[in-house]
């Protein structure tokens, strides 16, 4: 290879293969080369001796870093998140090297969908630079050119950073409560702006600029940047001080607990931060500047610029959004990226409709594996429907949808995909998993509406029933509202009913809009999630629809199940939730064999009190003044009282008792339910 070819800020994508252990060998010697700025990702990172090695799922608490040598192991599956993450740090000039198993081998170790795509961007890219691991005149050409280690990113090199930096200073003018969005493909130079715009209001205006963002590594390129500005200032536990005014490093988490004062708030790879944290910050700061990255591994992509847009319009109109284009890390046209985003869809946004859609028009068909693997054109509009329309969508959505089993049901007009559902089969277990999974013992992987119907709803047999789970669905923006939606589900309920299915199912983030669309298309919801989302902020809900006698069966103990427990959770942990239309069941009477159940599992098995509720608080309220009469046990007594009299939450239990956390109190809460139970039932 001649090193004179090489551009210089041009990313270059190497290819290794070989044998692993003598991989390995070759990976540590590159990696010893630039052992300061070299990253190995692997499954067995502890394999590699004083380089840094992390694993895959490790990738993404790196974003904001820089690295002149990136080398990823693939062995079998392909970690694509992995990729997506830690190919963003590689900068120009340097490499990303991909190390797979012997070439020979290829064609029986990657056999999914994925994989051959995958391979295929790959041998197709004349840019790659090939060889294999006994090749040691490409090994030394490899090692010679990361010998010339690439200039790490200068401060301003681009226009885009300096109308950053310009409509930051423009945020303090006036006292009025304003905000910034800033975003952009990976590599623009985001993070450096805002640690140079920090800079220059912290020494020139003598103001206090927070930064908050996943990790304090996130943020280290904004503080490397504004050092730059701020001469003579060491960073000292995450600040940097100047005079009277500072620009300084917090936690969301602690950001939000302290009584800390700043004049404006920046938000560093803000997709990454769950967005209940994000309202948050917009509502206790005056003035902030939400970065985040459009394409890339934080998957979030036109997502959450459409989601967040919505709830900055609830809290002010004094925002704006601008984009950076120009890249910094590297040159325009960069291969490496130009590759990733082909493979990945990352660059796939949703089209325009040239023209209103006529409901008559719309098709709605199945669409196979195969043809979404050959067809990179519906490929692509499917995905970029994904990402607009869901907060968390992250490269390995592609994965699946090529590689898992789905069911993708289209609807079309005039050749352009403009509503998806993606659906899977669950359940059909045997008596005696679904047994163990109501006890808490099992949780098959894959497999949510199965189990939370049988764990959570508390149907012991549920999951010996054959599903289908509604994984995502959305309709192109421009055509909401005109009944594509129920089009969708009607159509996969006539194909699942045909393939003798007993229950259809969805889990989605509640909100009234979404109730009223799932309860419209005869679904009943039978859960709600008892914590928030973190990607959503929204409580999970569970609905379902039976097909089938015996789903209608399951379905109807979910419901009798749900509305004897919601009046007791709505006292308590599901106190911010209103149902209207959900009719709740008085209890009263004697102890059914159903609640006599409850108890039973309570005690015995990993069933929670909040998922026992309506049997426990029974039973207990049947015995309460027995219980209080109990002249040793004043403890139990006092802990009971508390949560089923009082109804009070389990931290406050643990408080009020002196115990050392909600663990506790619900220990002894337990201990006290056994220890009754025993009393009353001796035999």
């Amino acid at each position: 290879m001649n090193l004179s070819n090489i551009k210089k800020y041009h990313r270059n994508l190497w290819l290794m293969s070989g044998e692993r252990r003598q991989s390995q060998k070759i990976i540590q010697v590159l990696a010893e080369t630039n052992s300061d700025d070299a990253l190995v990702v692997s499954d067995e990172p502890d394999n590699f001796n004083q380089i840094h090695s992390i694993t895959y799922k490790q990738a993404n608490e790196l974003l904001g870093q820089e690295k002149s040598l990136v080398i990823i192991e693939i062995q079998s599956l392909i970690p694509v998140d992995a990729i997506a993450a830690v190919a963003g740090l590689v900068l120009g000039g340097g490499v990303l090297l991909l190390s797979l198993p012997e070439k020979e081998q290829w064609h029986s170790i990657f056999t999914s969908n994925f994989s051959v795509r995958f391979l295929q961007y790959l041998q197709l890219n004349s840019q790659v630079n090939y060889f294999n691991v006994t090749d040691t005149v490409k090994v030394k050409a490899l090692i010679e050119q990361l010998k010339v280690v690439p200039e790490k990113s200068d401060f301003c090199l681009t226009n885009d950073q300096e109308c950053v930096i310009g409509e930051i200073k423009k945020l303090i003018i006036n006292d009025n409560r304003q905000s910034l969005v800033v975003i952009s493909d990976r590599g623009r130079g985001k993070s450096s702006a805002l640690g140079m715009a920090a800079a220059r209001l912290v020494k020139d205006f003598q103001l206090t600029v927070i930064i908050t963002a996943p990790s304090f590594k996130s943020s280290e390129v904004a503080f490397l940047h504004a050092q730059k500005i701020i001469e003579n200032t060491k960073l000292r536990q995450a600040r940097l001080q100047y005079e009277q005014s500072e620009f300084r490093f917090m936690a969301p988490d602690e950001l939000l607990l302290s009584d800390s004062q700043a004049d404006l708030v920046f938000i560093d790879e803000a997709a990454a931060i769950p967005l209940p944290i994000l309202k948050q910050i917009l509502i206790k700061y005056k003035k902030t500047v939400f970065a985040s990255t459009v394409h890339g591994y934080e998957g979030t992509g036109r997502g959450f610029s459409v989601k967040f847009a919505k709830e900055l319009n609830k809290v002010t109109e004094n925002w704006r959004q601008i984009e950076m284009k120009t890249p910094v890390r590297w040159c325009e046209g960069d291969e490496l990226e130009i590759w990733l985003f082909r493979l990945l869809c990352l660059d796939a946004d949703v089209n325009n409709l040239s023209m209103p859609v006529s409901v008559d028009e719309v098709s709605i068909r199945n669409i196979g594996a195969k043809e979404l693997g050959n067809n990179e054109n519906i490929l692509r509009q499917i995905f970029s429907l994904l990402v607009l329309a869901h907060y968390r969508t992250r490269p390995s959505d592609l994965q699946r949808m090529l590689d898992d089993d789905l069911l993708i049901t289209v609807a079309e007009y005039k050749q352009q995909i403009i509503g998806v559902v993606l659906s899977i089969d669950e359940g059909g277990f045997e008596s005696s998993l679904s047994t163990a999974i109501y006890r808490g013992e099992r949780r098959p992987r894959g497999h949510l509406l199965a189990q939370t119907l049988t764990y959570h709803c508390g149907v012991e047999l549920a999951a010996t029933q054959s599903m289908h789970r509604i994984m995502r669905i959305v309709v192109h923006p421009q055509s909401q509202g005109l009944g594509i939606g129920s089009q969708l589900l009607a159509h996969l309920e006539k194909n699942i009913t045909n393939r003798k299915k007993d229950i259809l199912g969805a889990s989605f983030g509640m909100t009234d809009e979404l109730n009223h669309f799932w309860q419209n298309n005869g679904f009943e919801l039978v859960r709600i999630g008892f914590k928030r989302e973190q990607s959503s902020g929204e409580r999970a809900a569970v609905y379902v629809k039976a097909l089938s006698e015996s789903g209608g069966g399951i379905v109807a103990d979910c419901r009798d199940r749900f509305s004897r427990h919601l009046p007791l959770l709505q006292q308590t942990i599901l106190s911010d939730v209103s149902l209207p239309g959900i009719v709740a069941k008085e209890i009263s009477g004697p102890m059914s064999d159903d609640e006599l159940k409850d108890i039973d599992a309570f005690m015995h098995y990993s069933r929670g009190y909040e998922l026992t509720i309506s049997g426990v608080n029974k039973w207990l309220l049947l015995h309460l003044d027995q219980i209080k009469n109990s002249v040793d046990e004043k403890q139990y007594f006092e802990v009971i009282d508390q949560v089923v009299r009082q109804k009070l939450g389990w931290k406050s239990v643990a408080k009020t008792m002196g115990l050392s956390g909600q663990h506790q109190a619900q220990v002894l809460f337990k201990e006290a339910v056994i220890h009754f139970w025993n009393e009353f039932n001796p035999d």
